[in-house]
């Protein structure tokens, strides 16, 4: 991590710079410097290279201007403005440098219940596991459960400078690279940008820059230290009891970026320990939470208790549905309701562009650039209701022929049409059914293919609890969208092949790994009777050394069985593999999911 840094490694950086981002205060974007490499290059180098010798930053390399950018339509105050940081280029090459040297070490000092930002994670998992969790939530009967929503006030531009290089040096952060990291933090100047002119000139104490390469990495790393205050306080707490569904896994919160999901059993003693684990932290990094807009989510408690909560934390007591990164977290089936964020917004990019007088060729352009990707977030964590993608597809289809919204004129060509690929001579709009349904695939391949994230684990540990994934029954408790995941399973199973080397991770009569495919979709539940073998079997035990191996054949069905294996033969040295057919190299990709989804068409001469 500390390794000198390589005039390659700045080439390779400045020109990996979105070239048309908004430049700093001496106006030269990143596309300034790719194109004028060969006579400026050598002083970038230099000047790059003279601060990573010697830790000491130019004021004017760190000079930043504060772009305030509305958060709400019609902003009133200054809380309304989210201050973005248009930092020089130079620095940002200086940063990016050694952000890519922390990011590599994020997956191993940052836990499970952090997503964001971490190579490898996705914080939409937490959403998915969220779901799981708050289920029937709505309800005051079952197991006391309650949940926090935590908002950190102003988060980015709170946390404390002193205990954030403390923190990398408790986290064994090289010396030399707190050393980087504490002139980037302590030196920038900054401008604020005023009805296109710059006012002022001054410095802060405190904070991350939104806009800075860093910032992300360095915010993950702040947040770990709420993950070991927590992990602390509930060892050290004989009375805390874990949120219902949490105990297996030691499940206590869950973050998204700078909003908390706090989880514990709903008893008073449970939550006075996420409450000082919470003091100690804001005490620590001044990272505070935000009371207005923090919620109590509680199910299966009395007032009286719900009382008590609230006079502990000091947050009103809510309901769901709430969202996170727009996605609605429900305790009930998804509704159109809870959708309408989705339609408000498809409707109000198409209000946007009414008057614009757009062809055709534009109007598809914009539906396959701009629309259809307001819904792949939702798609890809949730199964959307049919009647919502109907609404947007009618949207699509009035604005496509005649450029409005909800336009009754008749479509010159069937919509089925329409949404065929290019080269069967549609014009590649996809259908968002199909989309939808090939996005949510990727969870199963997930569960599959033994991806370690937070949300598999829990699945595993709470849903399957070691049965088959193909045959698990849909539990009562589990939410509407696991329901709708298993509906996909019929889909998803013959486009995953199993190749066997020792067997051991490889479902026998599940799997599909024989020829003739998953062995009990083919041959009767009396073929595992016949074999000898129990229903859970792995395939090693069908496997001796490097060669098959089945029991002394009882039946035809057996003896056909045995017939018809694998041409290849195991090596008991190698685990088995996992490959998504459809796909050359074997991975799942969503394209090659919806492809899979639709039967093709003859292609265009």
């Amino acid at each position: 991590m500390d390794r000198d840094v390589t005039n390659d490694e700045i080439h390779e950086v400045c020109f990996s710079l979105h070239p048309n981002k908004a430049p700093g205060p001496n106006g030269f974007n990143a596309h300034f410097f790719k194109k004028t490499w060969d006579i400026v290059g050598e002083d970038v180098i230099n000047a790059i290279q003279e601060f990573f010798r010697s830790g000491h930053l130019l004021k004017e390399l760190n000079a930043t201007i504060l772009a305030l950018v509305p958060k709400v339509p019609k902003p009133s105050k200054m809380k309304d403005f989210r201050p973005i940081s248009c930092c020089n280029t130079l620095y940002k090459i200086i940063a990016k440098i050694i952000a890519n040297r922390i990011k590599p070490c994020l997956p191993d000092i940052i836990s499970p219940s952090q997503s964001a930002f971490v190579a490898g994670r996705s914080i939409g998992d937490n959403i998915l596991l969220v779901q799981e969790l708050m289920r029937n939530y709505h309800k005051d009967i079952g197991c006391p459960r309650l949940a926090l929503k935590v908002d950190l006030m102003k988060a980015f531009d709170m946390v404390d400078w002193g205990f954030l290089l403390e923190t990398l040096a408790f986290f064994h952060f090289p010396p030399r690279v707190i050393m980087w990291i504490k002139a980037c933090l302590t030196t920038p100047k900054f401008s604020i940008s005023f009805n296109g002119e710059l006012a002022g000139f001054f410095s802060k104490k405190r904070g991350l820059r939104q806009g800075d390469p860093m910032s992300p990495y360095l915010f993950v790393i702040a947040i770990e230290v709420l993950s070991k205050i927590l992990a602390k306080r509930i060892a050290d707490s004989p009375s805390f009891k874990f949120h219902w569904k949490c105990d297996k896994i030691k499940l206590s919160h869950l973050c998204f970026a700078d909003d908390l999901i706090m989880l514990c059993h709903g008893s008073p003693t449970s939550a006075q320990v996420l409450k000082a684990a919470l003091d100690e932290f804001s005490l620590l990094s001044c990272l505070i939470a935000n009371h207005a807009k923090s919620n109590i989510f509680t199910s299966g408690l009395s007032s009286t208790t719900n009382q008590q909560l609230i006079n502990l934390f000091g947050y009103t007591i809510s309901s769901l549905p709430i969202y996170f990164l727009s996605i609605p977290i429900i305790s009930t089936k998804l509704c159109l309701r809870d959708c309408s964020p989705l339609v408000d917004k498809v409707s109000s990019r198409l209000s946007s562009w009414l008057n614009c007088g757009l062809f055709y060729t534009s109007c598809l352009q914009l539906i396959v650039s701009v629309l259809s990707s307001l819904q792949v977030f939702w798609a890809n964590y949730l199964c959307l209701p049919i009647k919502i993608l109907k609404i947007i597809e009618q949207k699509f289809r009035s604005f496509l022929w005649k450029g409005v919204e909800g336009d009754s004129k008749g479509a010159k060509i069937s919509w089925f049409d329409i949404c065929l690929p290019k080269k069967e001579g549609g014009l590649g709009i996809k259908d968002l059914s199909s989309w939808n349904k090939a996005l949510m695939i990727r969870h199963l391949w997930i569960l599959i293919y033994g991806t370690n994230n937070l949300w598999s684990f829990w699945i595993k540990a709470y849903h399957l609890k070691g049965s088959n994934l193909w045959e698990a029954k849909a539990p009562y408790t589990c939410s509407w969208n696991w329901r709708k995941l298993l509906h996909l399973r019929p889909i998803v199973r013959p486009l995953i092949q199993h190749f066997i080397d020792n067997g051991s991770s490889t479902s026998l009569w599940f799997d599909n790994w024989h020829p003739d495919g998953p062995l009990l979709l083919k041959w009767s539940p009396r073929v595992v009777y016949d074999s000898s073998l129990p229903i859970n079997a792995a395939v090693n035990a069908i496997v001796l050394g490097d060669s098959w191996r089945w029991p002394a054949a009882m039946s035809i069905d057996l003896v056909e069985i045995r017939s018809r294996m694998p041409t290849y033969n195991p090596n008991s040295k190698l685990g088995d593999s996992i490959r998504w057919l459809p796909f050359s190299n074997g991975i799942y990709s969503a394209s090659s999911a919806l492809a899979s989804l639709r039967a093709p068409h003859p292609l265009v001469p």
